[in-house]
C-alpha cells in the first residue's frame, strides 16, 4: 500500500491573494476521484461466464488498476467561438474557463482550470488521458492532452485541458458527475488517497515549479526533478503537506 496525498486546485492564473479565497470552496466542490475498475464493472454482462469476460482479464485488471476517474462537480455550460467563451451556466465560474494559445496549428485549446494536486512518499508517475471507456460529453469535441511526471519529484497541478478536433465554434455542455479525464498512478502497489488543504507556501512551490521552465526552457524533466530536489523544495512540499492534512 502506497499513500498518494491530493488537494483540490484552481489552476487558472488568479492572484495569490485570490486563491486562499477559493480554497473552502473547492474542497467543498471535490467530489472524489472513483475508481474506474469498479465504475466500468458495474455495467458487465451477467450473462458472461468470468472466465471469458474482459472484467476478469489479467491485462484489463493491470491496465486499469489504480486509475480513477475525475468526474465533473458542476455543471457547465459554455460556447467557444474561437478565441472567446459565451458562458450559459453560472457566471460566477468564469475564471474555470480559458482559452490556451494554440497547441496544434489553426485549433484551440479550452482549459477547464478545476483540477488536483498530488505529490507521494514514494516514486510514482502520474498520467492523464481521455476518459476514452465512457460516453463523456466534455470530451465530445476534442480529446484530453497526455502527461505524465512523478509526483514525488514535482509539485504541480493537473486538469482538463482539452484540445480541440478542428477550429469549428463549439459548445460544451457537461453535466455533473460527467467524466472529464482518467488519472492514473503508476505503480504496483495499491494506492491510498489522502487529502490535503492548500496554504500559502505550497501555493509559491507549486508556481515556482510552473514557472521555472521560463528560465530555463525545454530542459527534460530529469532535470527539474534534480532542480527541485537540490532546492529542499520536496522535503519542504512534503512536511507542509502532512501539517495541512484533512
Amino acid at each position: 500500500m502506497t499513500t498518494v496525498y491530493y488537494a483540490v486546485h484552481n489552476s487558472s492564473n488568479i492572484l495569490f491573494d485570490e486563491i486562499f479565497d477559493y480554497n473552502p470552496i473547492l474542497n467543498m466542490l471535490d467530489s472524489g476521484l472513483v475508481p474506474l475498475y469498479p465504475d466500468l464493472s458495474k455495467d458487465k454482462s451477467k450473462s458472461t461466464p468470468n472466465s471469458a469476460s474482459v472484467f476478469s482479464c489479467r491485462a484489463f485488471l493491470d491496465f486499469t488498476k489504480n486509475t480513477y476517474i475525475m468526474k465533473n462537480p458542476i455543471d457547465l455550460n459554455v460556447r467557444v467561438e474561437k478565441q472567446k467563451i459565451l458562458n450559459y451556466g453560472n457566471r460566477n465560474l468564469d475564471s474555470l474557463y480559458k482559452i490556451r494559445s494554440l497547441q496544434v496549428e489553426n485549433v484551440y485549446n479550452f482549459n477547464y482550470s478545476l483540477g488536483y494536486l498530488f505529490f507521494s512518499e514514494d516514486d510514482i508517475d502520474v498520467q492523464v488521458t481521455s476518459p476514452f471507456m465512457h460516453n463523456s460529453n466534455f470530451c465530445k469535441n476534442g480529446y484530453i492532452f497526455p502527461g505524465k511526471f512523478n509526483i514525488s519529484k514535482w509539485f504541480r497541478s493537473v486538469n482538463p485541458a482539452l484540445q480541440f478536433y478542428d477550429n469549428s465554434d463549439k459548445n460544451i455542455v457537461s453535466e455533473k458527475g460527467d467524466p472529464l479525464m482518467y488519472i492514473k498512478f503508476n505503480t504496483e502497489k495499491n494506492v491510498t488517497l489522502r487529502k490535503f488543504f492548500m496554504c500559502k507556501e505550497l501555493e509559491d512551490i507549486m508556481y515556482a515549479t510552473i514557472q521555472y521552465k521560463q528560465y530555463e526552457p525545454n530542459r527534460p524533466l530529469s532535470y527539474l526533478y534534480d532542480k527541485f530536489e537540490k532546492a529542499g523544495l520536496r522535503k519542504r512540499t512534503l512536511k507542509l503537506i502532512k501539517e495541512n492534512l484533512i
